[in-house]
């Protein structure tokens, strides 16, 4: 197909497709005239692509941000080939479809099981950040019973992840109750102090038994089961890994696991009881909470914080 050229000077040529590529001198000036086909420039970026790669980076883990994205990409590209002396951007039209394409299947996976991905940790710290109260050092509450002898509890937490649970509106807790929390780790620790036992010396089996017991209508499992209306049932024989602990004399501490289902997620709960002698008809419930895939990660943690718990007349 032959190229037709015109020069500076005004004369027109027709040259022979072989020539393409070359440059020739003009017959009538005998200036050089180059046969290379001239670069169009296209006039603007597309909106949609420049669009869609705004929607993938915002948007991030929402799913609907990246779909958006990918479909505003497929349109930059259309548009792009229908006028490419007029618009350009196919580089940003395929960024965004790439990228809208890695960000789905991240929020798809993320949203249903945040857990692996780790994205439901900030999610917690915003919900819990008004609701706790963060000191550091040791944390003591008194028990300010006048009908019993007067008891101080202390207990010690790792580090400033933790915080102390307000009180809420359908629990009144005493001073002798506190509940910490981590909200990134989805874990809590419950100190549930003088609870009133069946008996005035239970055993060890006894011991466990109300102190699972207890646990279940406790603040604890209403505020991490999102204050269900139905409770689980479990006993003392569901649990595992039963044993007693070493104690000081004329007291008695013995502990168990035992999983639960609370707000649809299955936890783990390490339950720990303790009976004092002078203290007859009265017990102490320890409570590690957390979800049982996190368990054996977090377990070193939470015994840390248990192992901590003392108790002065």
């Amino acid at each position: 197909m032959p190229l037709s050229l015109t020069c500076s000077c005004g004369a027109k040529l027709e040259i022979d497709d072989k020539f393409a590529g070359k440059v020739i001198p003009c017959p009538d000036c005998h200036r050089e005239l180059s046969t290379m086909a001239k670069v169009v420039q296209a006039d603007r970026i597309s909106a949609f692509a420049l669009a869609g790669v705004l929607l993938a980076l915002i948007g991030a883990f929402s799913v609907i941000g990246p779909v958006l994205a990918m479909i505003c990409g497929g349109i930059g590209l259309r548009q792009i080939a229908r006028h490419p002396e007029k618009v350009a951007g196919k580089r940003y039209a395929w960024a965004s479809i790439i990228l809208g394409g890695l960000f789905t299947a991240l929020g798809v996976a993320g949203h249903l099981s945040p857990e692996i991905l780790g994205i439901d940790g900030p999610f917690r710290e915003l919900e819990w950040a008004k609701k706790l109260e963060h000191q550091s050092g040791e944390l003591e509450f008194n028990n300010k019973d006048s009908n019993s002898v007067p008891v101080k509890f202390a207990i010690t937490r790792p580090s400033r992840a933790w915080g102390v649970l307000r009180s809420t509106n359908s629990f009144q807790r005493t001073s002798e109750d506190l509940i910490l929390m981590a909200p990134w780790q989805d874990a809590q620790v419950a100190c549930m102090n003088d609870v009133d036992t069946r008996g005035p010396n239970p055993d060890e089996d006894d011991l466990l038994d109300e102190a699972l017991e207890y646990l279940l209508k406790s603040e604890l499992v209403q505020v991490v089961g999102r204050y269900p209306k139905t409770l689980p049932k479990l006993t003392v024989e569901q649990g595992r890994d039963k044993k007693k602990l070493e104690s000081p004399k004329g007291t008695v501490a013995v502990e168990l696991l035992i999983d639960l289902k609370l707000a649809g997620i299955e936890r783990t709960v390490l339950l720990r009881a303790m009976r004092s002698d002078d203290r007859l008809g009265k017990m102490n419930v320890l409570a590690a909470v957390t979800r049982k895939s996190r368990f054996r990660r977090l377990e070193p943690e939470l015994r840390k914080i248990l192992d901590s718990y003392t108790i002065q007349h």
